[in-house]
C-alpha cells in the first residue's frame, strides 16, 4: 500500500542520457537554492561485478527541500531502461 504522500509516475524520456540531464538540473537548482541537496545512489551494491547493460539497475536519484517551518520534503526519481532501446 502507498501512502497518500507519495506520487508514483511513469514517463518517457526520448533523448540518448536521461540521467546527464537530471544531473544537471539537479546542480542548478541547489546553485539557485530551490533543492537544498540532492545525492544519486550507487548503481551497484558495494562487492558486486560489472553486469551486462541490459541487466543495469535502475539510476536513483534524490532530492531534499525544506518547505514550511520544520517540514522536509524528499523526492526520489529511479531511471530504468525502456522498452525500446532502452537506457544507453
Amino acid at each position: 500500500m502507498v501512502p497518500p504522500s507519495v506520487w508514483l509516475t511513469a514517463g518517457r524520456y526520448s533523448g540518448t542520457s536521461a540521467h546527464d540531464v537530471l544531473r544537471r538540473t539537479l546542480h542548478r537548482l541547489k546553485g539557485s537554492g530551490d533543492i537544498d541537496s540532492f545525492l544519486e545512489l550507487p548503481e551497484e551494491p558495494p562487492g558486486a561485478g560489472p553486469k551486462p547493460r541490459h541487466d543495469a539497475p535502475d539510476l536513483v536519484f534524490q532530492a531534499r527541500v525544506r518547505v514550511d517551518g520544520p517540514v522536509t520534503v524528499r523526492a526520489r526519481l529511479s531511471v530504468g531502461p525502456g522498452t525500446g532501446g532502452g537506457r544507453p
